[in-house]
């Protein structure tokens, strides 16, 4: 999908419009992958994903049904999800974050699909690794490019007109001479902006890995204050990815975060890690230590697409073990028994932690 043909698209969803209707939906298309919202992103990839969209799609309906009153979501969400998922891809191509953020969020690690178009949530995950990569490279400061603006020739025309001359002379001087302090101020300070950009991203950098470095050295919670290893491994990654996710500069962050989320947890354990369900992950974490993990206030926006997060908000709400699974379940129709890997279940929460971070 990454040369958004509509067509193709639908053709590999099985859908086979006519092209007079294809025609109908390019502009619409065109228009939706311009400049949208964070919160139409999320609908966007609840669409793809055929989730529960809620009253919030207007906007969507209206962009196609103003070229073609036909358009209707009733009954219609495999083509829905097809634009859905290309508009997606479009913003991915563009180098909207959110978007793959979103994406890889919705899919839970596999443990869901999309309605159409799976391999977009592959783009997605790939795209957030080079994003990552892309972001380190870039040219060291040129300390040289700061030089010396050359002697003026205005002192010298002035000299003649020490003992007396023409004031229309005298007034063009002046304003030469304004013109020019200026044009060298403009001069020097773009000089210094092109060393000091690229050195104060660096400084970020540097002050991010040195950050997570330490972390990962001390193999301690941040969020509450106890080394990991007193933790089940479930429990220790869901904790390790949300720290991660916080000591991040940016939504993406390193692309080392799967290397140091597997060492963090596994870390200073002897028996193989084996999969642990969201569930008893979540589990592991006494009621005062749920209240201490301070879930975004927008999760309650966004819980189907982070169900780590939401399980962590539902179970510190009802503190009830046995009670907030299936409340949950129910809410975003989504099996929280399922089982994952401790490194997947970090991944996740340092997804979901990051794509809140990008809605606030």
């Amino acid at each position: 999908m990454t040369d958004f043909n509509l067509a193709d698209s639908y053709r590999s969803a099985g859908l086979a419009p006519t092209p007079e209707i294809m025609a109908l939906r390019q502009a619409p298309f065109d228009a939706l992958a311009k400049d949208p919202s964070a919160k139409q992103i999320v609908t966007l990839v609840r669409l793809h994903f055929g989730f529960p969209a809620g009253n919030n799609v207007s906007w969507f309906r209206d962009a196609f049904a103003a070229s073609d009153l036909t358009f209707s979501m009733i009954d219609n969400e495999r083509e829905i999800a097809v634009l859905a998922a290309c508009v997606l891809a479009k913003l991915i191509a563009n180098d909207e974050s959110l978007a793959a953020v979103a994406i890889i969020c919705a899919a839970a690690q596999s443990l869901r699909a999309p309605l159409v178009a799976p391999g977009l949530v592959v783009r997605a995950e790939a795209y957030l690794g080079e994003h990552a990569v892309a972001a380190r490279k870039r040219e060291r400061a040129n300390l040289s490019a700061i030089r010396l603006p050359s002697t003026s020739k205005i002192p010298a025309e002035a000299a003649p007109l020490a003992h007396g001359g023409d004031w229309t002379i005298v007034a063009d001087l002046l304003a030469r001479t304004s013109n020019e302090a200026n044009e060298r101020v403009k001069t020097a300070v773009n000089q210094l902006f092109s060393v000091i950009k690229p050195m104060a991203q660096d400084i970020i950098d540097l002050r991010e890995e040195t950050a997570m470095l330490w972390w990962h050295v001390g193999g301690w919670s941040r969020l509450l204050e106890a080394p990991f290893t007193s933790y089940e491994p479930g429990t220790a990654a869901i904790l390790a990815g949300i720290d991660l996710a916080d000591l991040s500069e940016t939504i993406v962050g390193p692309v080392a975060v799967p290397a140091m989320l597997q060492r963090t947890i596994a870390g200073g354990r002897k028996s193989r890690l084996g999969k642990v369900s969201i569930v008893d992950a979540v589990n592991g974490l006494k009621p005062e230590e749920l209240r201490s993990i301070r879930v975004d206030e927008d999760i309650a926006t966004v819980s189907d697409l982070c169900p780590v997060l939401a399980a962590i908000d539902k179970a510190s709400e009802l503190q009830d073990p046995a009670a907030w699974p299936a409340i949950l379940a129910r809410a975003n129709r989504f099996d929280t028994g399922q089982a994952l890997s401790p490194l997947a279940l970090g991944r996740q929460s340092y997804w979901e932690r990051q794509l809140l971070a990008g809605l606030s």
